[in-house]
């Protein structure tokens, strides 16, 4: 692993590798920076404490130390839920939040949640159309009416189905 980087024609510049899952979490913990509780996430836990326990401690805390400034609670927040994603602690954190802070976090205003609400909804109407196309019931133009969708979009399904060779033309 690299530790140094060429800075132009003269100049390098060395740094040091840290690996943060081998520094201790308690220190971050304590902080009253923000940004720097929020880390602790990536560091080592306290001993006896799983990442639900930890994840309430972070929550708390920069509840605490932004409690005058919403925004940029959160931004800290937002920050947060990336930072869990380097950990695969998405649904814990998620979890935390929510039973944390119930009043104060509605999913529904997510983008994550939007966007995977809009994915179902997308899904959903798919396999609807593909299903009503199977059974050969209905016409393209009665399929796109009873579904709400766009004649385009059952053409479109169906060229695929046939081209997957599970419709015949």
């Amino acid at each position: 692993m690299r530790t140094s980087v060429q800075v132009g024609e003269k100049g390098k510049f060395k740094f040091e590798l840290v690996y943060l899952k081998a520094i201790d979490a308690a220190p971050f913990l304590a902080s009253s920076i923000p940004e720097e509780v929020v880390l602790a996430l990536l560091c080592k836990f306290p001993k006896g404490q799983g990442a639900p326990q930890v994840l309430k401690n972070i929550l708390e805390k920069i509840k605490i130390l932004d409690a005058e400034d919403p925004e940029r609670f959160k931004k800290h927040l937002t920050q947060l839920k990336i930072i869990a994603q380097l950990r695969n602690l998405q649904d814990e954190t998620q979890q935390q939040i929510e039973n944390t802070m119930p009043h104060f976090f509605d999913v529904r205003k997510d983008p994550s949640y939007k966007k995977g609400r809009v994915e179902a909804i997308e899904e959903t109407q798919r396999a609807n159309i593909e299903r009503l196309l199977m059974k050969k019931l209905l016409s393209d133009v009665q399929i796109a009416d009873a579904l709400e969708v766009s004649f385009d979009m059952v053409i479109e399904i169906k060229k695929d189905l046939i081209e997957a060779g599970k419709l015949k033309a």
